[in-house]
């Protein structure tokens, strides 16, 4: 189920619902529970994200490998700090200088496109005491 997931949760919601709502049967299924009993406490009994957490999990680990250097080379230049963007013009030092640039996205399927969504999940992640950790477990 993780295999490729942060490319294949970038799709459209009703098809992540979809999956969704496969994984909640599954569980119950292993617990033998009713086809309506709630799922998030099978889900904290068994350890398991829920797809949606899931999803969000992977793509901060991988933004998180991206801050600090752990990507292959080939992801170097993929996001730029804002820093890095306004080279060409006159340089202030702003508070928002080291934060990762988010392209504008117009449209609802851009915003779901990998190079808009993963640095503004980035972003808008509160716990920076996580973000700069080194140890990624």
């Amino acid at each position: 189920m993780i295999f490729g997931i942060h490319i294949w949760s970038c799709t459209a919601e009703s098809n992540l619902n979809v999956l969704s709502m496969k994984q909640k049967m599954s569980i119950r299924i292993l617990y033998n529970a009713s086809y309506n009993a709630h799922t998030e406490p099978l889900f904290k009994a068994s350890e398991i994200l829920p797809l949606m957490d899931l999803c969000e999990f992977f793509k901060l680990q991988f933004m998180q490998k991206f801050t600090q250097g752990f990507l292959p080379i080939s992801f170097n230049d993929t996001w730029v700090s804002n820093k890095i963007r306004r080279a060409g013009q006159e340089q202030i030092e702003l508070r928002n200088s080291e934060d990762l640039d988010i392209p504008f996205a117009r449209l609802t399927t851009t915003s779901r496109h990998p190079l808009h969504n993963f640095p503004k999940l980035w972003a808008s992640f509160g716990n920076e005491q996580i973000k700069f950790t080194r140890n990624i477990i």
